[in-house]
């Protein structure tokens, strides 16, 4: 019998938690979840397309659990020669394949202001 493929997946937003769903299909492989945040994943595209508009409430916008082992902590350091992963909290992970899937950072508009609106007034 031989060993499973480990593959970590850092993220578990809609990527990292699509990536998760498909890995788990495969019974060759066993995938592991590093989830940063202590707030379950969300679709952060549907909040600001369907909450924020109220075609959804924000419950809504929570992706489904994860069919495979989740670690709450966040990566500290990677190395790819040795292929480990070193947790804030001091565990180490080996791995055979690593998915960096943790999203992005939302950036504001720089804008100018708005011109005053136009009134009949003048």
């Amino acid at each position: 019998m031989s060993r499973s493929t480990r593959i970590l997946v850092i993220g578990a937003g809609a990527a990292g938690s699509a990536a998760i769903r498909e890995l788990a299909q495969h019974e060759e492989i066993s995938p592991t979840a590093i989830i940063e945040t202590e707030v379950a994943p969300y679709n952060r595209t549907l909040i600001n397309k369907a909450v924020a508009t109220g075609l959804l409430d924000a419950y809504q916008a929570h992706l489904p659990a994860l069919p495979v082992p989740s670690i709450r902590d966040s990566v500290h350091a990677v190395d790819p020669l040795e292929q480990t992963l070193r947790l804030r909290s001091g565990a180490r992970l080996d791995y055979d394949a690593l998915i960096v899937a943790t999203g992005s950072a939302p950036h504001s508009l720089r804008t100018p202001p708005a011109p005053p609106p136009w009134t009949a007034d003048g």
